[in-house]
């Protein structure tokens, strides 16, 4: 339950790294994912109730799922990072 009111709330997501599956990824931060939009409704969210400040999102896939392009809608929400078994580092997105 994400209560603005709870102080050691906000002070827990503002420390917040979120995982996030996908079928595909971008280096841009474009995500593939099931279709339902359960992520970009849930960040969305979060965004709505002031908790988007200090959580990143990254994406984590196996190389053969990063793709050159991804067509994406007005609603769908980029990634911080994309992390694959390609590399050891991150693809950190810029210019957000």
């Amino acid at each position: 339950n994400l209560n603005k009111e709870n102080h050691s709330t906000q002070k827990l997501i503002n420390h917040t790294y979120i995982l996030v599956p996908g079928r595909a990824f971008t280096k841009e931060g474009k995500r593939l994912g099931r279709g339902k939009g359960f992520y970009d409704i849930y960040f969305s969210r979060l965004a709505a109730l002031g908790f988007s400040e200090g959580i990143k999102k990254s994406g984590v896939c196996f190389a053969c799922q990063l793709v050159a392009d991804i067509p994406t809608t007005p609603d769908d929400v980029l990634m911080d990072t994309v992390v694959s078994t390609s590399s050891t580092t991150a693809h950190t997105i810029s210019g957000e």
